[in-house]
Parts: structure tokens; C-alpha cells; sequence
């Protein structure tokens, strides 16, 4: 009967709480950086593709209020920007 004891539905532990509550915003805020890294402002097209990428996921996160589907379809937009712009 161990393994009953396995799915009952319990208080996640601390640790697992912390990483459920902050490890999607540090994944968004580190793509965030990793896309305006290279990222020369001073040269056309200023970072426009980027900046509209993001501010595409902004809108979009706070909309739908899922990291993964902002997170998705965020980085799609970008690479769509990227690719055909």
C-alpha cells in the first residue's frame, strides 16, 4: 500500500513550491536578456523586432495568464519577426 501513500493529494513540499511559484518568471526574464544581448540600438532596425517581441508576449501573458503559452508563442512571434522582417 506504499505506493497509495504516493498519490494521495498532500502539501507539495517547500522546495517544490518555491520552484512552481518562481521558476517561470526567471525563465521569461532570462529570454528577456538572451534576446536583447546582442542587441545594437544604435543601428537599424534599433531592436524593433525585439522590443515588439516582447512587448507581444507581454500583452499576450497578461491575457491568457500561462507561461507556457506566452513563453511558446512569444518566441514564435520572434522568430516570425526574425525571419520575414
Amino acid at each position: 500500500m506504499g505506493n497509495v501513500e504516493l498519490f494521495r493529494k498532500n502539501d507539495l513540499p517547500k522546495p517544490l513550491m518555491f520552484i512552481e511559484k518562481f521558476f517561470p518568471p526567471t525563465i521569461m526574464t532570462i529570454l528577456i536578456f538572451y534576446t536583447l544581448k546582442d542587441i545594437n540600438f544604435a543601428l537599424y532596425p534599433y531592436g524593433l523586432k525585439e522590443i515588439g517581441a516582447i512587448f507581444f508576449t507581454i500583452v499576450l501573458h497578461l491575457s491568457v495568464k500561462n507561461y507556457l503559452i506566452s513563453i511558446f508563442f512569444g518566441t514564435i512571434f520572434y522568430m516570425g519577426l526574425v525571419q520575414y522582417l
